[in-house]
C-alpha cells in the first residue's frame, strides 16, 4: 500500500521507470521484487523526496502504533538502512526484538551466506545496523548497498526470507 497523500503523485511504475534510467535491468527485477513483496505483505510504501523531486519509496510496517522503517529503495540502485542517530539499533529498541536481539542477529547473520568480499562487508554493515552492533554507522549514516547483488535468485530469497519473519514476528507481538 502507498502512502494516501501521495499516491496519486508517484508511484511503483514511476519508481520503476526512473530505476531504468540508472542501473542494469538485473537490478530493475530485483526492486520489482521487492516492491511486489512488500505490497503482498501489506507494508506501507512511502514515497521519498530529496530536494523536492521523488527519490524512492521507503518501506515500512505499522504495527500497534509504531513504525517499522524496514528500509528505502533509492533511485540510485541502492537498498538502505538507516543508522546511528536517528535509528539506533531501532531493531533492538522495538518489540518484539528489544528482548530477542540475539535471535534477530542471527536470522540477519544468515542472509551473509550469498555474499562474498567487498558485498558480504556491505550487507555486514547492513545487518549490523538493523540489529544494533554497529560500531561504523555514526552520526545517522545511511548503511547501503546495490540492489543489483540481490539480482541472484538466492540472496534475494534468503533477504525477503529474513525481512518475512521480522514482519511475521512484529505482527505476532
Amino acid at each position: 500500500m502507498t502512502d494516501e497523500a501521495d499516491s496519486g503523485k508517484w508511484g511503483k511504475a514511476d519508481f520503476l521507470e526512473a530505476l531504468e534510467k540508472t542501473v542494469p535491468p538485473k537490478a530493475v527485477a530485483a526492486a520489482r521484487e521487492i516492491l511486489t513483496w512488500a505490497e503482498e505483505k501489506g507494508l506501507r510504501l512511502a514515497p521519498q523526496k530529496q530536494a523536492g523531486e521523488y527519490t524512492g519509496f521507503e518501506v515500512a510496517l505499522d504495527h500497534k502504533g509504531t513504525a517499522y522503517r524496514l528500509f528505502k529503495l533509492a533511485d540510485n540502485g541502492r537498498l538502505q538502512f538507516s543508522a546511528g542517530a536517528r535509528y539506533p539499533g531501532w531493531f533492538q529498541q522495538l518489540p518484539p526484538f528489544d528482548a530477542r536481539g540475539e535471535e534477530l542477529r542471527l536470522k540477519l547473520n544468515g542472509i551473509l551466506d550469498h555474499f562474498t568480499g567487498e558485498r558480504r562487508e556491505k550487507v555486514r554493515q547492513a545487518v549490523r545496523a538493523i540489529a544494533g552492533l554497529s560500531a561504523d554507522t555514526r552520526g545517522g549514516q545511511k548503511v547501503q548497498f546495490e540492489l543489483e547483488w540481490l539480482a541472484d535468485a538466492a540472496a534475494l530469497s534468503s533477504f525477503l526470507g529474513v525481512l518475512s519473519w521480522v514482519v511475521d514476528e512484529i505482527r505476532g507481538s
